[in-house]
């Protein structure tokens, strides 16, 4: 199998995942070494997406699965159809985020049957429980969120630091990149003052605590085989810490997983299609 900078030099194009879910949509590419993140960008553009994949794999790009969310209408999906096929993609799959998280799942057929996913993401949190190649139960939980969390912490710091004449959203964006900070760091001083991790954690340990007993509810029912948890709350060393305690269980922790899953469908759909081409010629 080629690799991807043999594709490349062959001018031979090649097919990208998009996982546009999240906050922060994502375009990933899979080969023979792995599968790996080719774009990152905050909202979703489908056309910035795939000229960031094409200039990060020096090939061009004309086909593409899009993950979208489950709930989207029959019109969503049509308007994001109809975009990216004005963005250049000649070949468009759009599949559901359950179905991509499906195609990212490495499940031991033989003794594993199903596992259970929680993507913590900025708008809502998504618990699923997926095997056999499909999806055996979900809840939506979108009244505590990465948003949220950014808002009691952007609150917090106003109180703190007597904010109060600050922008409200460059305050929480703020909030935001601190979060992420103290996911590596115990520690940052901004404006003089130092602001511990557990500052942070004391501020989100009860709403994180009630949704692990969400995930608790689907580990008691389904057993599975192994938890994943998703998204960019999957950072916070104190999210990871409460399933731990609650599910007794460690979490696998894969930030990407639906825009990875989304490429393998695409790397299946771009090798059957060049399979298809060479039994042609």
């Amino acid at each position: 199998r080629q690799s991807v900078n043999q594709m490349a030099d062959s001018n031979v194009s090649i097919s990208i995942g998009i996982d546009a879910v999240s906050k922060t949509s994502k375009a990933a590419y899979s080969d023979s070494s792995g599968t790996k993140i080719a774009a990152k960008l905050d909202g979703f553009d489908v056309n910035a997406l795939r000229e960031e994949s094409e200039i990060k794999l020096d090939s061009i790009i004309t086909s593409c699965v899009i993950a979208l969310p489950d709930d989207y209408t029959k019109r969503q999906y049509e308007d994001i159809l109809n975009t990216a096929k004005r963005s250049g993609f000649e070949n468009i799959d759009l599949i559901s985020e359950y179905e991509a998280m499906n195609w990212a799942l490495d499940l031991d057929s033989e003794s594993e049957t199903c596992a259970l996913i929680c993507d913590f993401g900025a708008s809502r949190i998504n618990l699923a429980v997926i095997g056999n190649n499909e999806l055996i139960d979900s809840e939506i939980i979108s009244d505590f969120n990465g948003n949220e969390c950014d808002k009691y912490f952007a609150s917090w710091l106003s109180e703190r630091f007597i904010l109060n004449l600050i922008d409200e959203k460059l305050l929480r964006q703020r909030a935001e990149q601190i979060k992420f900070t103290l996911g590596v760091s115990d520690s940052l001083t901004w404006r003089g003052i130092d602001i511990m991790r557990e500052d942070f954690e004391r501020l989100i340990y009860f709403p994180v605590k009630r949704i692990t007993h969400h995930a608790r509810k689907f580990m008691r029912i389904y057993k599975p085989d192994k938890f994943i948890l998703s998204g960019g709350m999957s950072s916070v060393p104190v999210v990871r810490k409460l399933f731990t305690e609650t599910l007794n269980i460690s979490p696998e922790i894969n930030a990407d997983l639906i825009a990875k899953g989304a490429a393998l469908k695409a790397r299946e759909y771009y090798e059957s299609e060049s399979d298809s081409t060479d039994r042609h010629n």
